[in-house]
């Protein structure tokens, strides 16, 4: 007689089959046993389910079904389930192994929280840990307030949580008409109805690799991006309204949240080369929000986090990619901020000097030196700093 699982894992995938195994074995190597482990594969040509018969045999539930989108893959994943919980994991992502205990636990002792979700590290497609912080650590350790979660989804992705399972059965499942933020959706409808809880213990890897766009969306997919992120916001505020009534700012808290999927969609534009249409985009985030994004000093900043994010995904980017990147968004920036050849200078000499850094911790000083001398071109306040020109001289001896 099979009993009921406390929690059951829910893994869409689709041609991952070595990733898949690797999320298949974070979960086996779980701290509690009381779990079933349901793989949805959304049509793989990989040999995939193959594969995971052979390792895995009867310890997974394994169907395949004609390529539908992860929506319905999660969606079928969940009229299968059969546990109390239920944990979603996407098959590139890992778990630590007390992952499911720790969360199923806290649900088991509040029982008037109906989801939970942890922080989680990023990783590379290699499985080595990219530097920075977890995603997800700066939401304190309580209930999330819902205005948090619909200016932007602060819950990083479907891996990190925990949901009780007949929440589903009033709030539904996965919109499969929405391809990017499906699970931002879903996370907005559950918080109108009940209490998310951030807790605050790391507990799994989300990985980074190219072929997924949770972090820089592809140049062919920013527009459904942007429009899908703002159906999903007008769906949700049409409900919120039910429920805030007489709250006096929800036009306001609209136009904030509608401004920053515009200039999401406009920054991604310009790192993807896209910049016409970047303009575009960040003079409608402005026209909405002048008092964010009308601000010189702040979407300059987040111009420079963008090209930081491209160091992080392009590992062989470029000298001239870089520039390339920082003189058209220049060239394209909206009239209305400030972005001079000085600070276009500074930007590029930033962005070099880590380049730098990074061929320097790997000891490639050859091409390390290359791009700290251009670093030192563009911005002179490299040369009084003392650390910048210990790599240099190191790279210039070691680089020959």
């Amino acid at each position: 007689m099979n009993t009921v699982p406390c929690v059951s894992v829910i893994i869409p995938t689709y041609n991952r089959r070595a990733y898949v195994q690797e999320a298949i074995d974070s979960v086996l190597a779980q701290t509690t046993t009381d779990y079933e482990i349901i793989v949805i594969d959304d049509g793989s040509t990989d040999g995939t389910g193959e594969a995971l018969q052979a390792r895995y045999g009867d310890r997974i539930y394994y169907e395949w079904q004609e390529n539908q989108g992860e929506s319905v893959a999660r969606n079928r994943g969940i009229e299968l389930a059969r546990g109390e919980y239920i944990a979603f994991l996407d098959s590139d992502d890992l778990w630590l192994p007390g992952k499911l205990e720790y969360q199923s636990t806290f649900l088991e002792l509040n029982p008037d929280v109906m989801m939970v979700f942890n922080p989680m590290w990023i990783i590379d497609s290699q499985g080595n840990l990219v530097i920075g912080e977890p995603i997800g650590l700066d939401l304190v350790s309580a209930p999330i307030i819902l205005r948090t979660i619909c200016i932007e989804n602060k819950i990083p992705g479907p891996s990190s949580t925990m949901l009780r399972s007949v929440l589903l059965d009033d709030v539904g499942g996965f919109d499969p008409y929405i391809r990017y933020g499906e699970d931002w959706d879903l996370w907005l409808r559950i918080g109108l109805r009940y209490t998310i809880q951030a807790l605050q213990e790391p507990l799994g890897y989300l990985r980074l690799h190219s072929n997924n766009q949770w972090r820089l969306p592809k140049k062919e997919s920013l527009s459904k991006v942007l429009s899908d992120h703002i159906r999903l916001l007008e769906h949700f505020f049409e409900n919120f309204k039910q429920i805030e009534d007489g709250f006096g700012d929800l036009d306001l808290l609209f136009n904030h949240a509608l401004a920053k999927q515009y200039a999401e969609a406009a920054f991604n534009g310009y790192t993807q080369g896209i910049c016409a249409q970047a303009k575009e985009w960040l003079n409608r985030a402005i026209a909405l929000d002048p008092a964010t994004w009308g601000d010189d000093g702040y979407s300059l900043a987040q111009l420079y986090n963008r090209g930081h994010l491209l160091l992080e995904i392009e590992r062989e980017i470029t000298l001239t990619q870089l520039r390339t990147f920082v003189e058209k968004s220049r060239l394209y920036w909206p009239e209305s901020l400030s972005f001079s050849r000085y600070q276009a200078g500074k930007m590029l000499a930033e962005l070099c000097a880590e380049k730098g850094y990074r061929h320097y911790i790997k000891q490639e000083y050859r091409d390390a030196k290359w791009f700290m001398l251009h670093a030192l071109w563009n911005n002179v306040l490299y040369y009084v700093d003392f650390g910048f020109l210990k790599r240099l001289v190191i790279s210039l001896l070691r680089g020959l």
